[in-house]
């Protein structure tokens, strides 16, 4: 199956794997493999962090509904938004940057188990 990826697209599936593994997840989602892509030194994504100079206090990051919103400030403006592929605990989002790299941690909501009461019928 992986004969038809190039050398790194086979990286990246297997970073992905690695990266759904980190998170305690049983599958590999769309979110696996932007954490990959990220994490591919050679990836587009690094290198346009790694190029923009960026420092963390020129990098603002919000969660707006089902969304990641990126702005950068400074000489180089950018702003990108990530759709979610679910819902996540704002509250509990972390983020680092480090040597070019910013990584950012999410933790999904998970679904409240539906409430309800058992009724007797007489």
């Amino acid at each position: 199956m992986f004969e038809r990826f190039t050398d790194k697209g086979r990286k990246i599936i297997i970073l992905a794997r690695e990266e759904a593994e980190r998170h305690q997840n049983d599958y590999l989602g769309t979110e696996h493999l932007v954490l990959a892509i990220i994490r591919e030194t050679d990836g587009v994504a690094t290198a346009v962090l790694k190029k923009m100079g960026l420092s963390p206090e020129q990098i603002r990051l919000e969660i707006v509904d089902n969304t990641l919103q990126i702005t950068v400030g400074g000489e180089r403006k950018y702003y990108k938004e990530v759709e979610l592929p679910t819902k996540v605990d704002a509250e509990s989002v972390k983020a680092t940057y480090k040597n070019g790299i910013l990584e950012v941690t999410l933790n999904k909501i998970k679904a409240a188990r539906k409430s309800g009461k058992t009724i007797k019928i007489d």
